[in-house]
């Protein structure tokens, strides 16, 4: 009776459209490229290029971002992540998937200022946390920083400027 119930609902209510929370990240909507720079204590810094579009999904209640990385030596890697508000925990929360990663990261997020700070904590204190923090600069231009946790410090890793790609309109 209760799955009837539940289907009925659904056919019946529209879907869950973006709230005010998902509307603050409508700055990422769109194709962007950005130059980045990954620093690690013992080697040399690499610099790399990314490509990315990022999209409304799922009624806009969530954003996907396909990632394309081009790192030296022709090297190719994939990112992808999917960015939603939690309602019951009242925050962002993010997964992110990379070739090469056993199991997606997943990120805790909010605002803190002008800045939107996500966080991932390791499962079981193995491994390190990490945090990401994007600050919107234009329309067209935000930063981003890769952050590792070293004995109870943040320690900048990657640092990404990122400029949105021209669309070309019909």
């Amino acid at each position: 009776m209760i799955k009837i119930l539940t289907l009925a609902l659904s056919i019946i209510l529209p879907p869950p459209a973006a709230g005010p929370e998902m509307e603050k990240l409508s700055f990422f909507i769109g194709e962007w490229r950005s130059n980045e720079r990954m620093t690690a204590p013992g080697r040399a810094p690499i610099e790399f290029t990314l490509d990315g579009k990022y999209q409304w999904a799922l009624n806009s209640t969530a954003i996907t971002m396909d990632e394309t990385l081009h790192l030296p030596d022709g090297v190719v890697s994939h990112n992808y992540i999917i960015l939603w508000w939690d309602g019951q925990a009242k925050n962002y929360r993010m997964m992110w998937f990379s070739e090469g990663m056993a199991r997606p990261r997943e990120f805790v997020g909010a605002y803190e200022g002008e800045k939107l700070v996500f966080v991932h904590t390791p499962e079981g204190g193995s491994g390190s946390a990490l945090r990401i923090v994007y600050i919107q600069k234009s329309p067209t231009e935000f930063d981003a920083t890769l952050d590792i946790q070293v004995e109870g410090k943040w320690q900048t890793r990657t640092v990404a400027k990122y400029t949105k790609k021209a669309t070309t309109q019909p």
